[in-house]
């Protein structure tokens, strides 16, 4: 099943260009754009597991002796 692909110039460029390679070289081309969508799943869960790690952190970071360091 093909996906629904927008009608934008630069992403149609991009196919023709992609059109007009190897198989070998397609090949090589989808394996860095999932190479690029994993590392950005990637950086997504980073910063879902820093937003948890925050709040529980900030009971201790947010309290009397922390804030002497704070001063410094």
């Amino acid at each position: 099943m093909q996906p629904t692909i927008p009608n934008d110039h630069t992403l149609n460029a991009v196919i023709a260009q992609i059109s007009a390679l190897a198989p070998e070289q397609r090949a090589e081309v989808q394996d860095f754009i999932e190479f690029l969508l994993a590392k950005k799943q990637h950086h997504s869960d980073v910063e879902a597991g820093m937003a948890v790690s925050e709040a529980v952190c900030a009971r201790y970071w947010d309290n009397e002796d922390d804030a002497e360091y704070d001063k410094l």
